[in-house]
């Protein structure tokens, strides 16, 4: 990938490697579904930085990364085929009313494009997900959705109780519509 991105990220360099890890830990850390495996992720971001089928980009300021975007080329447990996995997202809480996101969330699509195999973007956090789901749904179409029982991370923001079903709703009130206008 040699072609410069037109979002201005700079793509993560191997004099990086502790900067990048402490900003990669802290984006895994404020949406973790587990615990954080500092060397895991370092081994990722050297992975990133020594471009080892994976790629990092930064969006730097006066003190520092104010955002990072790690990527890697992945597959799936069932397939032979490749894509590539955003692997952490994260704005710095002082950036995060700027535009640091978009421009990652570009700079991963720009990614994709050059290496044209499909790109996957997983959400995963502890808190409010709206906010992350409107800047996502504006870019990228929705394909899965993520369900978890047992060692629920304490406090996990949940988009829904068990048994809260809004489309068996919906299917219940379009049947008893039904019933009435048969009537």
């Amino acid at each position: 990938m040699s072609n410069p991105n037109p979002q201005g990220v700079r793509r993560a360099e191997p004099a990086d490697i502790e900067t990048l890890t402490e900003s990669a830990v802290f984006i895994y850390t404020e949406s973790a579904l587990q615990p954080v495996s500092r060397p895991k992720v370092e081994a990722l971001v050297t992975r990133c930085v020594t471009r080892d089928r994976a790629i990092a980009g930064i969006i730097d300021g006066g003190d520092g990364i104010e955002a990072s975007i790690g990527l890697a080329v992945e597959s799936l447990p069932y397939s032979d085929d490749e894509h590539l996995e955003v692997a952490w997202l994260g704005v710095h809480p002082l950036f995060r009313r700027s535009q640091h996101a978009l421009k990652l969330v570009e700079f991963a699509t720009w990614a994709q494009g050059i290496m044209e195999v499909p790109l996957f973007l997983e959400v995963n956090t502890q808190d409010e997900l709206s906010g992350k789901l409107h800047l996502v749904f504006r870019m990228v179409p929705q394909i899965s959705a993520r369900f978890c029982r047992g060692n629920l991370p304490a406090g996990a923001f949940t988009q829904r109780e068990i048994g809260h079903d809004p489309h068996g709703e919906r299917m219940r009130s379009r049947a008893k519509f039904a019933v009435r206008q048969a009537a």
